[in-house]
């Protein structure tokens, strides 16, 4: 779908229910305790939603730019919301890794959440609290000292791909708080949540919203994006 483009951000798609932003990096979903700037805040400002109860569907880690689906109206949430649940919604991301993790895999993991720390840490076994964590993952592209990866998730928990690549020593590269070795120029990660694809619950068209990756100078996006296929 064509994106038009917005001072803040770039509407991917949108009709009566449903909302579908390009974030931007460093630009949190929500507001939170560290401030009050979020890509929902700066929508709910925006006159042509600011009387729409918008409700966040499914979030992306601050660092990371890419699709976000946003409700306009209760019913939409809910219809969403049982997509989601059913896994009937599909997601994939595009990741530069920092070593070569094979040409395609599969991983299942048990996470567990250290909400002190604000991270994620995967196991190979349940443990007390643990939540099961899969995705799928092919290798696109091998750049010089990286490797350019598309990720399906199955599974939606918090900091998913970034703990599950780490734990099979390939953390996405700028990524400190998961073994990345440097930060990426300006910060940020090389994360970005291509598309978001699923049945329109009141419509039954096929839904594919796209995100294109980061450009131009807001957060220094990483170069190596322009070499990932079409």
């Amino acid at each position: 779908m064509e994106e038009k483009n917005s001072s803040d951000f770039e509407i991917v798609f949108e009709d009566t229910h449903f909302l579908v932003i390009n974030k931007m990096s460093f630009l949190p979903v929500q507001p939170g305790k560290a401030g009050k700037d979020s890509l929902l805040t700066r929508l709910k400002t925006d006159p042509r939603w600011e009387n729409l109860p918008l409700q966040v569907t499914q979030r992306i880690d601050q660092p990371v730019s890419g699709v976000v689906l946003f409700a306009k109206d209760q019913k939409g949430l809910s219809a969403f919301n049982k997509l989601l649940h059913n896994r009937q919604v599909v997601k994939r991301y595009w990741a530069v890794v920092t070593a070569d993790p094979g040409s395609s895999g599969y991983l299942v993991h048990y996470l567990l959440t250290d909400k002190k720390h604000n991270r994620s840490r995967a196991f190979s076994e349940p443990r007390p609290g643990s939540k099961k964590a899969e995705l799928e993952f092919q290798t696109l592209i091998k750049f010089q000292r990286y490797w350019g990866i598309e990720v399906r998730l199955i599974t939606g928990r918090q900091h998913q791909i970034r703990a599950q690549m780490a734990a099979v020593n390939a953390p996405i590269k700028g990524d400190l708080k998961y073994g990345a070795a440097r930060s990426n120029p300006g910060g940020g990660i090389s994360l970005h949540a291509r598309s978001l694809c699923f049945t329109h619950p009141f419509t039954g068209e096929e839904i594919v919203c796209t995100a294109a990756p980061p450009r131009g100078k807001e957060g220094m996006p990483d170069p190596l994006w322009s070499e990932f296929p079409a």
